[in-house]
C-alpha cells in the first residue's frame, strides 16, 4: 500500500499522497492527507481501497480538464476563497484604484497575505481580467 502511513504518536493510519505538480493549482492543495480513522491495520487496508479509488478519480477528473479551463477554474476558486468573487461570478473587470479604491485594496491585501501559489492568480486577475472570461 504505497500511500498508507501510520502516525508514530497516535498509531492512526492515513492515506497520504502528493498531488501531481501540474494539478496543484486545479485541485487546490499539494497533498491528499485523509485519516482512515483506525489504528487497526486490517481495517485501514479495507478503508484504503475506497479512499484510493476516490483520490484516483479526483486526479483523473483534473487531468481531463483543458489546461486553459483548469487555469480559469483555479483562478476563480482562489478569488472565491479570498472573497474577491462571489460563487456565481463568471467574469471580472480589471480592478483600478480610481474606479474602486476599496476593491483595489482588497485585492492587494489578499495577494500579500495569500500563500505563494495564490499570489500570481490574484494579481493577474486584478490587472488582467481577460483570464477570467470564458
Amino acid at each position: 500500500m504505497e500511500y498508507l502511513a501510520q502516525d508514530s504518536k497516535s498509531g492512526r493510519y492515513r492515506y497520504r499522497r502528493r498531488v501531481p505538480g501540474e494539478l496543484i493549482k486545479l485541485i487546490g492543495k499539494r497533498e491528499f492527507s485523509i485519516s482512515l480513522r483506525t489504528t487497526d491495520q486490517r481495517v485501514a487496508m479495507e478503508r484504503y481501497e475506497r479512499v484510493h479509488k476516490d483520490v484516483e478519480a479526483d486526479i483523473a477528473a483534473a487531468r481531463a480538464i483543458d489546461p486553459a479551463d483548469a487555469n480559469y477554474r483555479a483562478t476563480l476558486q482562489t478569488l472565491r476563497k479570498h472573497d474577491l468573487a462571489i460563487p456565481t461570478q463568471k467574469s471580472l473587470s480589471p480592478v483600478t484604484f480610481e474606479a474602486d479604491p476599496e476593491k483595489f485594496r482588497e485585492f492587494t491585501n489578499a495577494a500579500l497575505s495569500a500563500p505563494d501559489h495564490e499570489f500570481e492568480p490574484i494579481v493577474e486577475a486584478k490587472y488582467d481580467a481577460y483570464r477570467l472570461r470564458h
